[in-house]
């Protein structure tokens, strides 16, 4: 048996894990139209857009959440994103203080996740401040 015959597509939470959800649509490509892609429709359809979405909302907000001062601050932000049968990704939300309750078995191993690679991230968002001409770069 294969791995991919072995990943429970089973929805857990109206949510599937990124793995699922790419095993899901790549099984699935020819009925979304979306069989031409050359990684998968989730990489090079749907992780594009998703990362289009954050992107794009975090510079139409940069001004209220970027701090100039020394003292640097850090928030975690929580999107909501849906799919269409088109696989175009549509931004639901945003969260400024997510949940981090563990309401299924994926959002437990979401949030344990999120926090352990929390202080990683802001870490090296130091390291490349110390290294830049300034914070304006960002």
């Amino acid at each position: 048996m294969d791995l991919e015959s072995k990943i429970s597509l089973k929805i857990e939470g109206n949510m599937y894990t990124n793995y699922q959800f790419e095993t899901y649509l790549n099984k699935h490509a020819k009925k979304f139209n979306a069989e031409g892609y050359a990684n998968g429709p989730y990489k090079d359809k749907i992780i594009p857009q998703l990362k289009k979405g954050v992107i794009s909302s975090l510079l139409a907000c940069r001004d209220s959440c970027v701090s100039n001062g020394k003292n640097l601050q850090h928030e975690v932000f929580g999107y909501d994103f849906m799919v269409d049968t088109n696989l175009n990704v549509w931004l639901i939300e945003v969260n400024s203080s997510p949940s981090m309750e563990y309401s299924s078995a994926i959002t437990e191993r979401m949030c344990k996740e999120v926090l352990f690679n929390l202080t990683d991230i802001a870490m090296e968002q130091e390291k490349c401040l110390e290294n830049s001409a300034g914070a304006e770069e960002f």
